[in-house]
């Protein structure tokens, strides 16, 4: 089975593809430093860059076509203004609006080959979009995915009870099948909850896909048990160990302008929020008036002799002699000296880690050259971005992009992909079912 993955971000579809025997073929995004990740663990990826210019019908057929289309036109946290229907080349767009040609690749495609790839289609998104535009942008979703198999149907009005957090709809030939996940329960400390969506134009195993896989990896009829490890403690991702830990909480903290922080009430102007909040760092941005998010992380405090204040200090000094001195507190596993608290954001290598991916997934290595193949991608890269941008396009030398490249790993490059990204467990979920229904028990013979 092959694999094309629309707005591939951090490259969770394409890495829960690979262990489960999928093949990554294709991959569609167009910022530049997500893309670098990407093409550094997905060497043999075929990036094709911006999805407006995409042409399905002139692609290798693939089995499976992932994306979860940009959100911000759908989350609480955007605007809500919803979907609109986008042409190539108009320019009334949004953002959510790029739903519309993720679709129109699909239909493409299978036009190309009677009908036949891709079979599957997985579609990610917050869960605003049950509401938002008061309930319309998902009838909408819901309607252009049963159009791909009978382009005539019509999806019936938005219920008035609102959309189920989980449901099936069949027809002659196909069927589709969405459900919210929270990744708190796939082992993961964090909750982030999303909506997943199977297609199979095929067939009726998306019902199958979503909901019966017992017997598989992190199944169970609660989906799953609450994750209970700090961010620190799981190490590579999702291979996590047992410990039992606290779920790690965050709070959002009011701007201290505002009538809340002025209120006598002590507890006003901060609440609890979601973890996954905590990964964009631009809603809210704590830069701006409307405050921002923190956790608060217990620190047990040791002395390295057993006296001193106990006080936490950054570093391990030692005098000259290359001793420890009195003074030097260490956090070791004995004598506790004293239980404190610090309020801190969290590190961008917490956030791989939040989401389910390895610590260091984030990394690049630095460049020294570039081959001439090299240097022609990444300056469409750069060009591509400048101009969606509304920024001018330049014929940079390969020194100058060999530059721009090795700067593009930053903290905030990485808590943007983090914060639009997907949690790897439950991408595996879904596509360790496609594979199950594939290759049967044997799909166990792949990575995992």
């Amino acid at each position: 089975m092959k694999l094309l993955s629309l707005f591939d971000g951090s490259g969770g579809f394409l890495l829960a593809g690979e262990m489960c025997g999928i093949e990554p073929v294709y991959a569609s995004e167009i910022e530049p430093y997500p893309i670098a990740v990407s093409k550094s663990h997905f060497p043999n990826v075929k990036h094709l860059g911006d999805i407006c210019k995409i042409k399905g019908s002139e692609l290798e057929p693939v089995d499976i076509i992932t994306f979860g289309s940009p959100c911000q036109n759908m989350s609480i946290a955007g605007n809500r203004e919803g979907i609109k229907h986008i042409t190539i080349g108009s320019n009334e767009t949004t953002q959510s609006g790029l739903f519309i040609e993720a679709i129109r690749v699909i239909k493409e495609m299978r036009l190309a080959t009677n009908g036949v790839y891709p079979r599957y289609a997985v579609w990610e998104n917050v869960c605003g979009a049950f509401n938002s535009n008061k309930g319309e942008d998902f009838r909408t979703v819901l309607e252009e995915f049963i159009r791909i198999s009978e382009p005539n149907a019509v999806m019936p009005k938005v219920p008035k009870a609102g959309w189920a957090y989980a449901d099936c709809i069949s027809g002659n030939g196909w069927s589709i099948a969405y459900r919210t996940f929270d990744a708190q329960y796939w082992g993961v400390p964090q909750r982030r909850r999303r909506i997943y969506l199977v297609a199979d134009f095929r067939g009726g195993r998306a019902k199958e896909i979503l909901f019966e896989q017992e017997g598989l990896r992190g199944h169970t009829a609660q989906s799953g048990t609450q994750g209970q490890e700090i961010a620190g403690d799981i190490g590579n991702g999702i291979k996590a160990d047992d410990r039992k830990r606290n779920c790690l909480t965050a709070y959002s903290f009011d701007s201290l302008s505002s009538n809340s922080m002025k209120s006598k009430n002590p507890f006003s102007g901060c609440r609890v929020v979601e973890v996954s909040k905590t990964l964009d760092t631009s809603t809210p941005d704590p830069s701006k008036n409307q405050g921002g998010i923190a956790i608060v992380q217990k620190v047990v405090v040791y002395d390295a002799r057993g006296n001193g204040d106990g006080k936490l200090c950054p570093t391990i000094t030692g005098d000259h002699n290359n001793r420890v001195t009195d003074y030097t507190a260490l956090c070791c596993e004995e004598k506790p000296v004293v239980l404190d608290y610090i309020v801190r954001r969290l590190t961008p290598t917490e956030c791989a880690r939040l989401q389910g991916f390895p610590s260091k997934w984030g990394f690049l290595d630095a460049k020294e050259d570039f081959t001439e193949e090299e240097y022609k991608f990444w300056l469409e890269v750069r060009n591509t971005y400048a101009k969606i941008n509304g920024k001018a396009e330049k014929d940079y030398t390969k020194a100058q992009i060999l530059i721009w490249y090795n700067k593009l790993h930053t903290n905030s490059a990485e808590y943007k992909m983090w914060g639009n990204g997907i949690a790897l467990p439950n991408a595996l979920y879904v596509m360790q079912g496609i594979s199950w229904r594939k290759y049967g028990k044997d799909y166990r013979n792949y990575r995992s």
